[in-house]
């Protein structure tokens, strides 16, 4: 599950070639999420996507059955990064001076601490792996 567009770069074949069942991306995602407007420049804020990520968790763990589920965030992404509107902290300076690289991880850190606590406080938790990765050294 992404925010972006998962025909990019042709990430949809390479994953349906490596065995993904279920793939959602901004088209996929746009009929059910809250607000289908707010978008960054790579798609669906961080934010949004975490709270469908839960949704299927949720889905997903009531089954009984097990599963893998995948979430790619981009509001990191170069050159600036994109701030989540529900983030408490939206600005970070350093050297006295904002910087919204800096902002925009914080707030992915927010977001995901957020996730990663949901699904801690969830009665499926003694049953559940996260691994936490980064693509991009952040």
């Amino acid at each position: 599950m992404q925010g972006a567009n998962l025909r990019f770069a042709g990430k949809d074949v390479f994953l349906k070639s490596h065995g993904f069942d279920h793939l959602y991306g901004s088209e996929e995602l746009k009929s059910v999420v809250a607000d289908p407007h707010y978008r960054n420049d790579w798609g669906f804020y961080d934010d949004t996507v975490l709270d469908e990520a839960w949704k299927k968790f949720e889905e997903l763990s009531r089954s009984g059955q097990r599963f893998s589920l995948f979430t790619l965030t981009v509001d990191t992404h170069h050159p600036d990064g994109f701030i989540s509107r529900t983030c408490n902290r939206k600005k970070y300076d350093f050297d006295g001076k904002p910087n919204q690289s800096f902002s925009a991880v914080s707030c992915s850190q927010e977001n995901i601490a957020t996730f990663i606590n949901k699904i801690k406080a969830s009665p499926w938790f003694k049953d559940t792996v996260i691994v936490v990765s980064s693509s991009l050294f952040l």
